[in-house]
């Protein structure tokens, strides 16, 4: 009694979130927590709850759109991990929201622990498409080394085995800031193995784990081992820059005879480059209008804004570091 037709409430919360007004937004939490409170669960659909729920967190309110993705996963209507990464990226930009950003991540991941989802059931299909990747860790995480609860990160690095998570780049580069923030060189020293063997880390990335473990060999005044690192580092640099000398000498050669050869067959080579890279950018002061939201079944637009939400915490990361 009190609630007017499903489809009424549910384009009602749709208004809302498009609006990103911070009154109507809290006006919309309210009558979902009514309805839940009521027992009128049933009215609310998942689409438009996860709506309200990513613009919440744009809005800053991370309480609310944490709360909502909760309810969710409670009423075992659960949000695909691509759609609640993107509520918890935008959550992870304040220090209050990153803590409960860890938090839900820790909840999540405990419903996977030692394989205890079946994914040879078709019935754990919607369960397992919730499963925490690579991309929430790494946001969980970022958002824990910016703000300084890297206690609670290293809450989430225990959990990652547990759910048989794989580390991309971004992944290893974090786990050794926050084993560096935490003191851990032991920890370090075993990553150092991944480091060296990871193939596609680039020279910023390098950089920072190297920089981490020189830092952590300092903390424990360990003076030793840090100039063994730099010696190590400096053999590896010379031998880095004479392999490139000779790359590049043989690449000239290459040229020469290309161009000789160009020359007594008479043809020319022509080589157009496209360059179809897309900037993406994210925004907190607007909305993907709900009819795309709700015709991207795979959310794919929530997993790019995330990805570009990622890459903004990881560049603030880079210049806090420096």
């Amino acid at each position: 009694e009190g609630f007017p037709r499903k489809s009424v409430v549910n384009n009602v919360l749709v208004c809302f979130a498009e609006s990103l007004d911070s009154n109507w937004l809290q006006k919309g939490y309210i009558l979902v927590e009514q309805a839940f409170d009521e027992g009128k669960q049933n009215l609310l659909e998942k689409e438009p709850l996860l709506y309200l729920s990513l613009a919440l967190a744009k809005s800053g309110m991370a309480v609310p759109a944490s709360t909502i993705l909760r309810k969710l996963v409670e009423v075992e209507e659960y949000p695909h991990v691509s759609a609640w990464s993107a509520v918890l990226a935008y959550m992870s930009l304040a220090g209050s929201g990153s803590y409960l950003s860890a938090e839900l991540v820790l909840e999540i991941g405990y419903l996977f622990h030692n394989n205890r989802v079946d994914p040879r059931k078709k019935s754990n299909a919607p369960l397992l498409a919730m499963k925490p990747n690579t991309q929430a860790l790494n946001i969980a995480l970022a958002g824990c080394l910016l703000f300084g609860t890297t206690r609670k990160a290293e809450e989430l690095l225990d959990m990652i085995p547990k759910i048989g998570v794989k580390a991309d780049a971004n992944l290893l580069v974090i786990m050794a800031h926050i084993y560096e923030r935490n003191g851990r060189r032991e920890e370090l020293r075993k990553l150092q193995r991944h480091i060296d063997e990871a193939c596609n880390l680039n020279d910023s990335q390098f950089w920072q784990f190297y920089n981490c473990l020189l830092m952590c060999h300092l903390k424990f005044g360990d003076l030793e081992s840090a100039s063994k690192m730099v010696l190590e580092m400096l053999r590896r640099g010379k031998v880095a820059r004479n392999s490139l000398g000779a790359a590049i000498l043989g690449f000239d050669t290459a040229d020469d005879d290309r161009l000789t050869l160009r020359k007594v067959s008479g043809k020319g080579s022509e080589v157009e480059e496209n360059d179809n890279t897309e900037t993406r950018t994210f925004s907190t002061h607007s909305m993907i209008p709900y009819e795309e939201f709700f015709r991207d079944r795979k959310f794919l637009k929530l997993e790019a804004e995330a990805k570009d939400v990622l890459g903004a915490l990881l560049a603030k990361l880079h210049v806090q570091v420096e």
